[in-house]
């Protein structure tokens, strides 16, 4: 048993959302040849699917703008999914979420089984 849908075996979560993970690519600098800059002009994709669960939103806004930040936790039921701070996730609706933090795996204290990923996101719009 790996994964929380190994253990559920053919009972699977039937209200999984489909979503698209970014990755970008790794440039050269052109200030600094020595350094790599994120180019997204055209990042790799994988396809995962998860659970949705809103943290909450924030407003902020001043004479010349409104700014919303908006957070939400993903959870996959694959703990070595492919997901790395500062990848992007785009769920079904086209919304661009950047990942927070380094994803973690929860991890049960009795056995040490590993059942899920739990992703930090966050979309600023504004």
């Amino acid at each position: 048993m790996t994964t929380a849908l190994d253990w559920i075996g053919d009972n699977t979560p039937d209200h999984l959302e489909p979503f698209i993970r970014q990755r970008a690519a790794q440039i050269p600098d052109r200030y600094n040849p020595d350094a790599t800059v994120d180019d997204w002009t055209n990042p790799s994709e994988i396809i995962l699917r998860g659970s949705w669960d809103s943290t909450g939103s924030t407003v902020g806004s001043d004479p010349v703008r409104e700014q919303t930040t908006t957070s939400k936790r993903l959870v996959i039921f694959d703990p070595e999914a492919d997901v790395l701070n500062g990848d992007r996730v785009v769920d079904v609706a086209g919304a661009v979420y950047t990942v927070t933090g380094r994803p973690s795996r929860d991890q049960n204290p009795f056995t040490g089984w590993l059942p899920t990923l739990v992703i930090d996101l966050e979309e600023g719009t504004g």
